[in-house]
């Protein structure tokens, strides 16, 4: 088993993969060094002015029905 800062590391880079492959290359995911303020991963529009912060948290552990669910607010 992966210990706490192993596992957030790997969780966060799955969802800088997913957020570059899922936005077709729109939007780039780069991590803040250090995580301050609950912000583990900015996100910036390619070509625009947006951006925007995600906080990612991970599990090892499947729910009462055996999967493994993202959620994003």
């Amino acid at each position: 088993m992966l210990d706490g800062t192993t596992l957030g590391t790997l969780v966060e880079l799955m969802v800088e993969a997913e957020v570059l492959a899922g936005s077709g290359g729109r939007l780039i995911p780069s991590r803040m060094e250090p995580d301050v303020d609950h912000r583990d991963i900015v996100v910036a529009d390619v070509g625009g002015f947006g951006v925007l912060w995600l906080q990612v948290k991970g599990t090892t552990h499947p729910d009462s029905e055996g999967r493994i669910v993202a959620f994003a607010n």
